[in-house]
């Protein structure tokens, strides 16, 4: 965290969107905020059935867009994969969890948005 706020100043006041698994994670994030009330908190993102699934069909609606700087993004976004069947070899809905801490920072990122989506899209341009 602190080599973002460090890279990206503004960072620090934007409100945290935590994978919900991690409870210790957001009570760390609550607590380190907890002495600035001014600045946003720590939230746990909203996983249910299909919620993977459905994230990434709301990412695949736009393009995105990865500084060839950002190594381990490009090899993630490449790297993504759906199971398939071993008997079959027909590739599956279910997705592998691996390699994907990028892409559910993505999700986690974008949950609001998919869930209550603004009437303008002027801050997004979607795909096709």
């Amino acid at each position: 965290a602190k080599t973002v706020i460090a890279a990206i100043p503004e960072a620090a006041h934007l409100e945290v969107t935590a994978d919900n698994a991690r409870p210790e994670s957001i009570s760390h994030v609550k607590k380190r905020r907890a002495d600035q009330p001014n600045l946003p908190g720590c939230v746990a993102c909203v996983k249910g059935k299909g919620s993977v699934e459905d994230g990434l069909d709301f990412l695949r609606t736009f393009r995105i867009v990865v500084h060839p700087d950002c190594k381990h993004t490009r090899n993630e976004m490449g790297e993504y994969k759906y199971k398939v069947d071993r008997l079959s070899g027909q590739v599956l809905r279910d997705l592998v969890d691996a390699n994907n801490h990028i892409i559910d920072a993505l999700r986690y990122a974008v949950e609001k948005i998919m869930r209550n989506p603004p009437k303008s899209r002027v801050f997004m341009r979607k795909r096709g």
